[in-house]
């Protein structure tokens, strides 16, 4: 009974240790910015005037710039998750600031639906959102 738990262990580290395997942060495509201003582009029905869009927009082109410049910059992979999930975090408060916690609540489920065929492209697309 012993051997069957120490197998089951070793099944659950190998598990755990492909999937981080699979979590490496590099430079990502040439695309990958263009595509994900497409994915954060607010949509008409949210209500948003003039200022708050292009608010909106101006911080997310600083935002992927930012996730672009770790991506590529020295660190452990490790690091660099860390880092981008913080600026994730203080971005949130900066939506929220521009939008109002509602229309956030919207714009979060937009985002969310236009960056799914974007999750299988980019590995560091599934961090940013």
């Amino acid at each position: 009974m012993q051997i069957n738990s120490i197998y089951f262990l070793i099944v659950i580290f190998l598990g755990f240790s492909l999937k981080a395997e699979g979590q490496k942060i590099g430079l990502p495509e040439p695309d990958f910015k263009k595509d994900m201003l497409f994915a954060f582009e607010p949509g008409m029905d949210l209500g948003l005037n003039d200022n708050q869009r292009s608010e909106l927009m101006e911080r997310n082109a600083q935002f992927l710039d930012e996730v672009v410049d770790i991506a590529g910059g020295p660190g452990t992979d490790t690091s660099k998750m860390i880092k981008i999930n913080d600026m994730v975090s203080d971005r949130e408060d900066v939506m929220e600031n521009i939008l109002g916690k509602d229309t956030m609540k919207k714009y979060r489920k937009q985002v969310k639906k236009a960056m799914k065929p974007y999750k299988g492209k980019y590995k560091l697309a599934r961090l940013v959102i």
